[in-house]
């Protein structure tokens, strides 16, 4: 590919096309001529069934930090197909844009941050789960009105190196205590 000042050859977007950079040859005078490469990409959220997680907010940024696209998912999980920028190729110079950061958020399930390096269409799958509780144990047993309970529990998430736990004690089917225990640590 020759991109030449004297052929108005300025502002090449090549969207799903696979080529050999080393091979793209800018002559001619003139710094205004750039070729842009370009990818079709989507994100599809999934539950730890494999079914689409409807309604999840996803952001994509670049390497950079800077947001390149923002959709809520379909029923199927899927978001909209979006041309993201690869690689900007100039006569002097070249900008890359990977890796590229995915954070997929969920009412359900909370947040999961990814990196993709994006250099062919695809769509990029983010799988979630939900926490495991290993074990919750009350003591004693056996208890009488003026007792005191103690709970224990521990709770895993492969999605997350921390949790979120949230307690609820009840009497007589009323509610009367709720403790948060935030940033529980996994491990």
């Amino acid at each position: 590919i020759n991109i030449n000042s004297s052929t108005s050859t300025y502002n090449n977007i090549f969207l799903n096309t696979t080529l050999n950079t080393s091979q793209i040859i800018f002559s001619g005078t003139g710094s205004d001529r750039n070729l842009t490469i370009q990818w079709y990409f989507r994100v599809r959220v999934l539950n730890e069934t494999g079914s689409g997680i409807e309604n999840s907010f996803v952001n994509v940024s670049d390497k950079d930090n800077l947001q390149v696209f923002t959709s809520n998912t379909t029923s199927d999980g899927l978001t909209n197909m979006t041309a993201i920028t690869n690689l900007y190729m100039y006569p002097t110079s070249r900008t890359d844009f990977n890796n590229h950061t995915v954070v997929a958020t969920t009412e359900q399930y909370g947040d999961q941050i990814r990196t993709v390096n994006i250099t062919k269409s695809m769509t990029f799958d983010m799988l979630f789960t939900l926490p495991i509780i290993n074990y919750v144990t009350l003591t004693p047993t056996l208890a009488y009105t003026n007792d005191t309970l103690y709970c224990t529990f521990n709770a895993t998430d492969p999605d997350s190196a921390t949790l979120n736990m949230n307690v609820k004690w009840y009497k007589n089917n009323i509610n009367f205590l709720n403790q948060s225990v935030n940033n529980y640590l996994v491990g």
